[in-house]
């Protein structure tokens, strides 16, 4: 009996001992991990605040623009400056006119016959 009391007063006096050691190495590994949690909490915080303030309807150029009953983008190839721009630009046009797109429509679509790199303000 007294060994097992023994072995339970090592035990308890080991857990009290890692309690108050904060300079171990589990103990600053797991600040570290505390502070990272904590400054991504306070990013994602700062994340919803600005999407908040966000004005969505701003970032369309034509917010009350619908797509025609059915509509469906058709497959085009994708401008990558090798090619004519006006020859291009006239392939859009016959290719969604027969749509239904309003100018408003071909102005907002247009975009999507890029190439990405080109989306950053390179003019045609």
């Amino acid at each position: 009996m007294n060994l097992m009391v023994q072995q339970f007063q090592n035990l308890k006096s080991g857990q009290e001992e890692n309690k108050t050691d904060h300079n171990s190495p589990t103990m600053k590994g797991e600040k570290k991990i505390n502070e990272r949690i904590n400054k991504m909490e306070e990013m994602i915080k700062r994340a919803r605040k600005m999407e908040d303030l966000m004005d969505y309807q701003s970032l369309s150029l034509f917010p009350d623009v619908s797509l025609p009953p059915k509509f469906k983008m058709p497959t085009l190839d994708k401008f990558d400056e090798t090619s004519c721009s006006k020859s291009h630009l006239k392939m859009y046009m016959r290719a969604m006119q027969p749509l239904g797109a309003i100018e408003e429509l071909l102005a907002q679509m247009f975009q999507n016959t890029l190439i990405e790199p080109l989306l950053g303000g390179s003019s045609i």
